[in-house]
């Protein structure tokens, strides 16, 4: 009876043992799993550093600047000629044609504009030489014209003449018409500026 005890207590304590060890293997088994996460976590974490790093965290975000409008309108042409720095000189323009609005552009360029039932003039003059026109299509046709101004740049296409640009050495002016005109109507046009 006592070695039968003994015998169970033996088994008893072997399968114990077995118990135990697989506890602690399990155990040693989550450890390990345990610290593997970990390591891929900081891993994972490290790379996320690494991204953080490498872009601000703070993101200036830039608006764009509103510039002011170049154009003033006004309500007169005497408003508009009070407003210039010279005195301004205009066309005689044919009698379909009224006079609909009077600018200035970036203070310095005079423009007024003339409309008809059909077509649009825009007559620009300031002081300088440079173009002023505006009009930067590349017209197929491009010819110098003298004239009482020495000499006239006319621009347009087989339709007629949509761009005159000269300067008489002190200031520059410019006549654009929506609507093609002939050469001899867009130069009555030129040498009636006195």
């Amino acid at each position: 009876m006592q070695r039968h005890s003994q015998q169970s207590m033996q088994s008893g304590l072997g399968l114990g043992s077995i118990l135990i060890a697989g506890l602690v293997f399990r155990s040693m088994t989550q450890a390990s799993q345990k610290e593997e996460s970990e390591v891929v976590e900081n891993e994972q974490s490290e790379s996320i550093d690494v991204v953080v790093d490498e872009e601000p965290v703070e993101r200036v975000v830039e608006m764009p600047i509103s510039m002011p409008n170049p154009i003033i309108e006004y309500a007169t042409l005497e408003e508009l000629e009070a407003a210039l720095p010279f005195t301004l000189k205009l066309p005689i323009i044919p009698s379909d044609y009224m006079r609909s609005s009077f600018s200035t552009i970036d203070g310095h360029i005079a423009q007024v504009v003339y409309a008809s039932s059909t077509n649009e003039i825009t007559y620009r003059m300031a002081e300088g030489t440079q173009d002023i026109s505006g009009d930067y299509t590349d017209y197929p046709l491009e010819e110098d014209v003298d004239s009482k101004w020495d000499e006239v740049t006319l621009k347009g296409d087989s339709s007629g003449i949509y761009l005159a640009v000269w300067t008489d050495g002190t200031y520059t002016y410019s006549i654009r018409s929506q609507e093609a005109l002939n050469e001899q109507e867009m130069m009555d046009l030129v040498e009636s500026i006195g």
